[in-house]
């Protein structure tokens, strides 16, 4: 796994690990409700689960069908493999993008405090030059 795949992974919540238990030889996987399926904690792979099993459910036992099935698959996991691609690369950009906003508008804040920090000053100074005219009239 390269490390832009590990840094995306830090954004997914997972109270689980995603890996799943071999499943035992003996044990047929015919009840859908029994497979063992990863854990999807934000539910992307809901209707793709259900959705997948009702297609098997209409293969009809014919071989055919379930080589449809498997290519369909395959064009799938290809097409997830490229839009994850291109997912990432929007995500680099708003991040720049999001980081030169941020740069702008802290630029803009520390021009609006040194202004404020300027007439507060002024301030300052007129206040002070009033006192001491009252404290020089008052002698």
């Amino acid at each position: 796994m390269d490390k832009e795949s590990k840094l995306s992974m830090i954004d997914v919540p997972i109270t689980q690990p995603t890996t799943i238990e071999p499943v035992p030889q003996e044990e047929p996987l015919i009840n859908s409700q029994k497979l063992p399926w990863p854990q999807d904690v934000l539910g992307i792979t809901h209707r793709l689960r259900r959705e997948g099993c009702r297609a098997i459910g209409r293969m009809d036992g014919k071989e055919p069908n379930l080589q449809l099935f498997k290519d369909t698959l395959r064009v799938l996991a290809r097409h997830a493999e490229a839009k994850i691609a291109q997912q990432r690369e929007l995500r680099k950009r708003r991040s720049g993008e999001l980081l030169a906003d941020m740069e702008r508008r802290a630029a803009i804040n520390a021009e609006n405090l040194m202004r404020q920090e300027r007439a507060l000053q002024k301030q300052i100074d007129g206040l002070h030059g009033r006192l001491v005219r009252v404290q020089e009239a008052s002698k």
